[in-house]
């Protein structure tokens, strides 16, 4: 699949990330725009899929609960959980599914009124057109993605898209580590993850706001972005510029409150 292969690899941003990793909002540096070029929902998906996740229907958000979110901000966030779903049913084969989790991702696409520059039907009647072509999928995806970032950037709407990449990667992490201690790759992806959150948190420190909401989601992040640091291992990476040679040991203990944790901010976010 030559399209999948250009789309996903591109290089998640470990090297020339903040050096300061102590968890204090003023201990992260200001950096240029680049650092916000953050991977999308399906190269997440991609990434965890190779790491050898096994799809467990039980765990991605009800694609019917798309109605339950009144305010910018929870449409915000069940968009970008609901991307993520949307990129690991198509990953994993699953049409009906993919078609239910493309059906929620546009209701919320036209609520919000993003992008405002494309056809959002003709998207959907060419989604469910190739179905079953995964590389067309992929380039439908890949060309959402591309239209959702053109719009936060030329509407000055850099925060919204913090807040749906920050619901989209939480979703990722509740997936992909509910089954962590069966699967030692999976413990590989931290330093990773650690890294993209890290960026995160920059572009919320950056495009600062005094919603509560967002404060209470920031503040949430920053305590998982803690756990994953105090990790033996994590650290040592991200600090040798991404050298795999240095063993990544997490006890038993701290992948499950790792995982409780992200468990308890996606409630936060589907409950709206």
């Amino acid at each position: 699949m030559k399209f999948l292969k250009i789309i996903l690899f591109i290089a998640f941003p470990i090297s020339g990330i903040a050096q300061s990793h102590t968890i204090e909002a003023d201990t992260l540096k200001d950096v240029d725009d680049g650092i916000y070029t953050l991977p999308s929902p399906l190269q997440i998906a991609y990434i965890f899929k190779k790491s050898g996740l096994k799809y467990n229907s039980k765990l991605p958000h009800d694609a019917k609960a798309v109605n339950n979110y009144a305010s910018v901000y929870s449409k915000s966030i069940a968009l970008g959980i609901y991307m993520s779903d949307l990129a690991f049913s198509v990953l994993n084969k699953k049409p009906a599914e993919a078609r239910n989790y493309m059906q929620a991702v546009v209701a919320l696409l036209n609520d919000l009124g993003i992008p405002s520059d494309f056809d959002i039907k003709d998207l959907q009647k060419r989604f469910d057109k190739n179905i079953k072509n995964e590389d067309s999928i992929m380039f439908i995806l890949s060309e959402m993605q591309s239209k959702m970032d053109d719009y936060f950037f030329s509407n000055d709407k850099r925060l919204q898209s913090c807040e749906v990449f920050a619901s989209s990667f939480i979703e990722c992490l509740y997936i992909a580590y509910s089954d962590t201690l069966n699967n030692n790759k999976m413990i590989w992806t931290l330093a990773d993850n650690y890294s993209i959150l890290n960026s995160l948190l920059l572009g919320f420190e950056k495009y600062h706001s005094s919603d509560s909401n967002i404060e209470a989601l920031v503040k949430d992040l920053k305590e998982i972005y803690k756990m994953m640091y105090e990790i033996p291992g994590v650290k040592e990476i991200i600090d040798s510029d991404g050298s795999y040679e240095i063993e990544i040991k997490p006890s038993n203990a701290q992948i499950k409150n790792l995982y409780t944790k992200i468990s308890e901010l996606r409630k936060k976010m589907i409950t709206g």
